[in-house]
């Protein structure tokens, strides 16, 4: 009897365990050849990252000859549906690595994806920061960024691995990038400065001058009246002049 068994990990050896899980679909009878030398399977659809294997019990017959299968895989379709990557580079502003109405796509920021084989395909991201890449063939494929200035962290992944299955299109390959915060300018208030204001000297006001008069000597004659009038320009000239005038009369006695 032959059992086929395809998307287990029992039954499926290293098949499975080198990452061949995905599952054949629309597997067919399986047919034996009259001599038992043949079996022919008709498998409808094999897609990335899947294997069948062999079930196969045996009778020994005594020949002593080994048992061995030989296998051969036909297809009609030899080239497998594209698949498509895509996503978007957005300015997280509040950081919580969702794209929402507060955030901002990033145009013209380069996307690289690489196949298994490490060809690599850069993509720049158009006016909304969306990109996309199209015509995979199944199998897995790194999706990564880097950081370029002013961008210094990010709110998500830097790279993402993904599988890529006949004609699967995979979405939501968003990264998301942080600025780092914007300075804050203060004011400088001047401080005032304590000016100092030329006080103009005072002008000396000159000390009022002794204007000096000349006294009039009047000779004294011995007559009474003749001496008042001689204090009396005297006293005159003392005040005018500022001066103290000390005058001084000898009376004479006539003989």
């Amino acid at each position: 009897a032959i059992v086929v068994i395809t998307g287990s990990a029992s039954g499926m050896g290293m098949l499975y365990g080198n990452g061949y899980t995905a599952a054949a679909t629309g597997i067919g009878t399986v047919s034996v050849s009259a001599d038992g030398s043949e079996v022919t399977l008709f498998i409808q659809n094999m897609p990335a990252k899947s294997a069948i294997a062999f079930g196969v019990g045996a009778v020994a017959d005594g020949s002593g000859k080994a048992f061995v299968i030989n296998e051969t895989l036909h297809s009609d379709r030899l080239v497998c549906e594209p698949g498509s990557l895509s996503g978007k580079v957005f300015h997280d502003v509040n950081g919580d690595g969702v794209f929402n109405n507060a955030d901002m796509g990033i145009n013209i920021y380069k996307v690289t994806v690489t196949d298994e084989k490490g060809f690599t395909k850069d993509l720049l991201t158009d006016d909304k920061g969306d990109y996309q890449v199209t015509g995979l063939q199944p199998g897995t494929y790194t999706v990564s960024i880097k950081l370029v200035d002013p961008y210094t962290g990010t709110s998500t992944v830097t790279t993402y691995s993904v599988l890529v299955l006949d004609g699967k299109n995979i979405s939501d390959l968003n990264f998301g990038l942080i600025k780092p915060p914007s300075p804050i300018n203060t004011p400088i208030t001047p401080t005032a400065t304590a000016t100092s204001t030329a006080v103009p000297n005072p002008t000396a006001t000159p000390s009022p001058t002794a204007t000096q008069k000349a006294i009039v000597s009047i000779p004294y004659t011995g007559d009474s009246n003749n001496l008042a009038a001689y204090l009396g320009i005297a006293l005159v000239c003392a005040l005018v002049g500022g001066l103290l005038l000390a005058a001084s009369a000898k009376r004479k006695n006539h003989k």
